[in-house]
């Protein structure tokens, strides 16, 4: 009668376990058909609690959704690492099974943890949580790259047999896109100090300890980036972005020479990209600002580059023979490949350059150019900030050019506050957009201009917003930055600088601006400071835009 009493306990309590786990995996499933990753990673550690496993498609679902989680933060990045901790001991558990689908389990569980597309998603994120910190953010690279190392040599040499041997479409930790990422963050965490030659650890776990101990130094970051660089020759094939990267390196440490060179040697391997050619014009504008001949150098280039979003579809070897001297001054170049067009950095370099030097015609003609210019197919895949890395192909439709951001926009709006000149205006009624003007000057920086791009500027939509990716973004559902407290004190001064006497068209332009990034179902962060009240405050008192102060620093 005893025994009998504790066999019923004994199966009650295993009945009320499966129910219990039954409805922890309800719960898991509703969390992943919404896509809370919040709710996901809960109820993850409730099921696993007791160490039971889920199986390989229910952890990769998992994976999926928390990498989808914005922001991704540090917290997010932490839980899929938990996650990933849970998947090695589960894949282990499996691997020393003798049952054909234990080891088939096992087998897929070793798939997930070699997922570069898992891993490639981690580090861009951590790369881009600390744009503000490169080094800091190169530190958090290391450490994932670490990870995932220790995450894929730490299996089973059997299931590695098994894997090699295999036909996964889906392709291994460490790719291509991997050391591309590590590369970038390598490059844009160049330290100011340059120290001496010596010799780098070995592993990248020293190399993480070395900035831990603040002994990273610029000889130390040019030795990794071409160990780095040697590896992905060996083990993978350098793309076009791959040669981007090492172009905006040497540039970064000064090496514009050697830039120039790995830009030919980028086209000799049929690698070169429009991004690798930008930077070079950027950095060129950058140590050039005060030559009045940059800007007709910059010109002269971007002249032969508009010229390939010209082309039918036959294609052609190359440009003219003509001599061009900034071509060859600013690229080393005699020729610019005629499957390389503007892309979004183009434009948007030539636009601040010009801006910078007053020249407002060409400034909105590159613009124009931008909004009206056969579009590259892989525009958004060109940027080095991207997360994925694909060939690029070319469109010749007219017309599908490229929405312009609000950064450069407010390059526009940094001269008109430079350079802006005053205009009477006049409003009619209480609209921000029944008002007329009188120009007093034949200067081409006033309201009428002005007026034109805050237009264009309030029809920006979150998706055209940087960092852009490979896959255009949704129109629903994306939220975007808002400009930043700088970048609206330049619009205000811009308003106030072509308003000249009339501090109530300001303010209603202003109000404009406000509603459209305040919006939050569209927009976050967006918030004003001291100087910017204080401004807004004293058009309410009437006071003459002309007459009012603002600090850009």
């Amino acid at each position: 009668m005893q025994i009998r009493s504790c066999a019923s306990l004994s199966s009650t309590d295993a009945t009320l376990a499966s129910q219990k786990r039954s409805g922890h995996l309800a719960e898991l499933y509703s969390a992943l058909r919404r896509a809370d990753p919040f709710s996901v990673f809960d109820t993850f550690l409730h099921i696993t609690k007791g160490g039971e496993p889920l199986a390989a498609a229910e952890y990769r679902h998992i994976v999926q959704v928390m990498l989808q989680a914005r922001p991704q933060t540090r917290q997010t990045t932490d839980q899929i690492l938990v996650l990933i901790e849970h998947v090695k001991r589960t894949q282990r558990m499996y691997s020393k099974a003798t049952s054909p689908s234990d080891r088939l389990i096992a087998r897929d569980l070793s798939l997930l943890l070699q997922d570069a597309y898992l891993w490639n998603a981690l580090l861009s994120s951590a790369r881009g949580r600390q744009k503000h910190l490169p080094l800091q953010a190169l530190a958090e690279v290391l450490d994932l790259f670490v990870a995932a190392e220790h995450a894929t040599n730490d299996l089973d040499l059997s299931v590695q047999n098994i894997l090699s041997n295999g036909t996964g479409s889906r392709p291994k930790f460490p790719d291509t896109i991997s050391y591309n990422i590590l590369l970038h963050s390598i490059a844009r965490s160049v330290p100011k100090e340059v120290g001496r030659q010596r010799t780098l650890p070995s592993s990248l776990s020293g190399i993480r300890r070395e900035i831990q101990l603040a002994r990273y130094t610029r000889k130390d970051a040019q030795a990794l980036f071409f160990q780095i660089w040697q590896t992905l020759q060996h083990e993978g094939k350098p793309t076009p972005i791959s040669w981007a990267i090492r172009v905006f390196f040497l540039v970064k440490t000064g090496q514009i020479t050697s830039a120039q060179e790995a830009l030919r040697e980028s086209i000799r391997e049929n690698n070169c990209s429009a991004t690798a050619i930008t930077t070079l014009l950027d950095a060129y504008a950058q140590n050039h600002r005060a030559d009045p001949k940059m800007p007709e150098q910059l010109a002269s280039i971007y002249t032969l580059l508009r010229s390939n979003t010209t082309l039918d579809e036959h294609p052609r070897p190359g440009h003219s023979e003509e001599d061009n001297s900034a071509l060859r001054l600013i690229l080393g170049l005699e020729q610019i490949p005629a499957n390389i067009v503007p892309e979004r950095g183009t434009y948007a370099v030539l636009i601040r350059c010009f801006t910078q030097a007053d020249d407002l015609n060409r400034a909105l003609q590159v613009l124009h150019d931008m909004v009206m210019a056969p579009n590259p197919a892989s525009v958004r895949g060109q940027e080095i900030e991207r997360d994925s890395d694909q060939n690029q192909q070319y469109v010749n439709a007219q017309g599908s050019g490229m929405a312009p951001s609000a950064d450069i926009y407010h390059s526009f709006f940094l001269a008109f506050a430079r350079r802006g000149t005053p205009a009477s205006v006049k409003t009619r009624g209480d609209s921000a957009l029944a008002w007329e003007w009188s120009i007093k000057t034949n200067n081409s920086w006033n309201v009428t201009a002005l007026a034109q791009l805050f237009e264009g500027y309030l029809r920006v939509h979150p998706k055209d917003t940087p960092p852009f990716r490979s896959k255009p973004r949704q129109s629903n559902g994306f939220r975007a930055p808002a400009p930043n407290v700088k970048q609206l004190n330049t619009v205000l001064l811009a308003l106030c600088k072509v308003g000249q006497d009339h501090a109530a068209w300001v303010e209603m332009q202003w109000a404009r601006l406000a509603e459209k990034f305040g919006d939050e179902a569209y927009w976050y962060s967006f918030h004003t400071n001291q100087q910017i009240n204080r401004v807004l405050e004293e058009l309410r008192n009437g006071t003459d835009p002309q007459a009012i102060n603002i600090d850009l620093r």
